[in-house]
């Protein structure tokens, strides 16, 4: 980009820095999105630790049965 003077890197700058301005202008919705990842990331960690129990007493009903 021709280093820090350079003109590509000048229109690097202005370029990131409209985006994090038109990112300010919808901060309450991006943050609500990201409040909803992170509730369901601890929902999709419940719900495996949940399956995880159930295929322990599936397979060990189907050793019993094997046996």
């Amino acid at each position: 980009m021709g280093g820090q003077d350079g003109d590509m890197f000048k229109y690097f700058k202005i370029l990131i820095l409209q985006g994090l301005v038109a990112a300010r202008k919808h901060s309450d919705k991006i943050m609500s999105l990201v409040d909803i990842m992170r509730a369901g990331e601890r929902q999709r960690k419940e719900l495996k630790s949940i399956f995880k129990g159930y295929l322990k007493k599936i397979f060990v009903a189907f050793c019993i049965i094997l046996a």
